[in-house]
């Protein structure tokens, strides 16, 4: 059946109004992907009107050219570092990779792929990745904590990088005490003065939390259940495991001396401003009031005390009151405290 021409005349604007909208809807969702490169002004919420933000997922050899140190954490698992590693990359001058494991990488990689262009890329696009959807520093992640810091410079710089850095506690102190060649040859590529941020937090917690990790128990369900745990496979393996940590570790800060700045986990909690100050003026950037009040923002009310969820024989607790006597960072912790 054939329609009049004045119903064919609408039938066929209708159908060149409804292809016009297809095309422009399929520009804009396109041109949407595209502006979701890291640095872009719109792939960012919250960015500061001022400064020029990076616009490219590889660093410039100008911009690489610029970065004055390199900052790594040592320490133990479930310390903070996450959360330090976090609030350092928010600064606009620093950017730091979550668990990116720089040694490890430098162990795997080609003779090609091991250059300090290279390394630095890695650092800049795993900070960039961090933020994104499920990352550890993502606004939008729905599972599990945030390490989002509001208003700030996570995943993304301004103007330039005055340090650059990863964040793998454990297992840089590893690769420094035991595959002391390998890490040498990454920092002599890298070629930049080192800084060292050692976390510590009390002992019994710590060791506390590493059993639940290492049993996939969720801490607060821990904490909430009231129930103790007893596994002695677990707590000799995690107890030997912190207790070499603070070992080495110890001897990482006699053999880097005032390269090393140690930070305690609940001074952070208590008061993180001042923490916060502490490491910007060991890595020599200054920070505004506005990063120090967005990062305290994140900051938890108060610290986790999962001592209490793991049942502490005499001989455990005495290996732990050994450490604390004979190493100077633990000397102010007990189990009571």
């Amino acid at each position: 059946m054939k329609l009049p021409r004045g119903l064919n005349s609408l039938n066929k604007y209708l159908i060149t109004t409804v292809s016009v909208c297809v095309i422009i809807t399929t520009f804009l969702v396109t041109r949407n992907k595209q502006l979701s490169l890291p640095g872009h002004p719109s792939s960012q919420q919250n960015i500061e009107p001022q400064g020029q933000e990076n616009i490219s997922v590889k660093l410039s050899p100008e911009i690489q050219s610029r970065i004055e140190k390199l900052a790594l954490f040592i320490g133990y698992s479930r310390s903070g570092h996450t959360l330090i590693g976090a609030l350092l990359d928010a600064h606009p001058h620093i950017v730091i990779s979550n668990e990116l494991d720089i040694f490890e990488r430098w162990r795997e990689w080609t003779d090609e792929e091991r250059t300090r262009e290279n390394l630095m890329n890695k650092i800049y696009e795993n900070s960039y990745i961090q933020t994104q959807d499920v990352g550890y520093r993502s606004a939008t992640k729905r599972n599990g904590r945030t390490y989002a810091v509001p208003n700030q410079w996570q995943g993304k710089y301004k103007d330039y990088i005055k340090v650059i850095g990863d964040k793998k506690g454990g297992k840089a102190t590893k690769f420094f005490s035991r595959m002391e060649e390998v890490a040498n040859e990454t920092l002599d590529e890298i070629n930049l003065p080192v800084k060292l941020i050692h976390m510590v937090r009390n002992p019994y917690d710590n060791i506390a939390t590493m059993i639940l990790r290492s049993l996939k128990i969720p801490t607060q369900d821990a904490i909430v259940s009231k129930k103790q745990i007893n596994n002695a496979k677990a707590m000799e393996y995690n107890l030997r495991t912190y207790l070499w940590g603070v070992k080495e570790n110890y001897n990482l800060i006699q053999r880097f001396g005032s390269s090393v700045l140690t930070l305690h986990s609940e001074d952070v909690i208590a008061n993180p401003k001042e923490p916060l100050k502490k490491l910007c003026k060991f890595l020599e950037v200054t920070c505004t009031e506005d990063y120090l009040n967005d990062c305290a923002s994140i900051i938890y009310k108060s610290t986790s005390k999962s001592r209490r969820t793991i049942v502490w024989s005499y001989l455990y607790k005495q290996k732990v009151e050994e450490a604390i006597n004979d190493i100077p960072f633990l000397r102010r912790y007990t189990f009571e405290s």
